[in-house]
């Protein structure tokens, strides 16, 4: 067949356009998905911490200039970024490997960003990124549009899923639940959106407040960043005890709760003595 001999390198006697034994970008892509709506991990969390580092020390390039890249350029000379598929020294490479092999595409670059950081690698994630938007410095690049096969290319809307991913958002609102555990300590501020409505979450050591600005939401869980609490209020008025109850991280209430302004919630504070 036609197609079949399109894809046949007679030279070296292999099919062309394969990953082979090379590092892929987004053979993760599943997993990342996962992290985004809060289902946790998919795969055994070993193998997901090897696949992440190892994206790291292969794809991402601190610079670029080194990378026989015979694709589109976008990244180029002593610029950082995250190649598609990378083939370290002590593995075979194809002789003709899988398209774009060599390139970097913003989008695929985010999504193993966000993978580092939901997997305990924010540095590593954040220096990703930075290769990226450093890019778009505003004099070699317009920082307002990310090109690749276009302008203001959709693909670099993965970065959304940073926002989601730092304030460990997860939600099911089938069961009515809403949860919020953010990746740093101290104080934290995010949005976040939902069908039937969206706000925002602020959250320090001792309390987290979460906010509908607009919409609202029929509310039987909240789970939040700590398992010790001293009150919750709802719409502005506190609870009493034998409306709600805490499991681990999860504030359970008694009945459905009509969550139209906001949720606080403070931590009790432990005396020691």
């Amino acid at each position: 067949d036609k197609e079949i001999e399109g894809c046949w390198n007679e030279e070296t006697n292999e099919i062309k356009y394969q990953i082979g034994e090379g590092s892929e970008i987004d053979q993760m892509a599943a997993q990342w998905h996962s992290d985004i709506v809060g289902l946790g991990n998919i795969f055994d969390p070993e193998r997901v911490k090897i696949a992440t580092e190892s994206m790291y020390h292969n794809n991402f390039k601190k610079c670029i200039r080194e990378v026989y890249n015979p694709w589109r350029l976008f990244c180029i000379d002593d610029e950082a970024g995250a190649i598609i598929c990378d083939y370290p020294k002590d593995v075979r490479k194809p002789s003709i490997p899988m398209s774009y092999a060599e390139e970097t595409m913003h989008g695929f670059e985010y999504m193993m960003a966000a993978l580092l950081i939901a997997h305990g690698h924010i540095d590593m994630g954040l220096e990703v990124i930075a290769g990226v938007r450093d890019r778009y410095d505003g004099e070699y690049r317009n920082p307002f549009n990310e090109i690749e096969n276009g302008s203001n290319y959709a693909r670099s809307m993965a970065s959304y899923s940073y926002i989601p991913l730092f304030q460990g958002f997860e939600f099911d609102m089938v069961k009515g639940m809403l949860g919020f555990k953010p990746l740093l300590k101290g104080y934290f501020r995010g949005v976040w959106s939902l069908d039937p409505a969206w706000g925002n979450v602020i959250c320090d050591d001792d309390y987290i407040n979460v906010n509908i600005i607009s919409g609202k939401i029929a509310l039987n869980e909240l789970r939040i960043p700590f398992e010790s609490v001293a009150s919750v209020s709802v719409d502005g008025r506190e609870l009493t005890a034998d409306e709600y109850t805490l499991d681990g991280r999860a504030i359970k209430f008694s009945t459905t709760v009509d969550f139209t302004e906001s949720v606080l919630v403070k931590k009790a504070q432990c005396t020691i003595l």
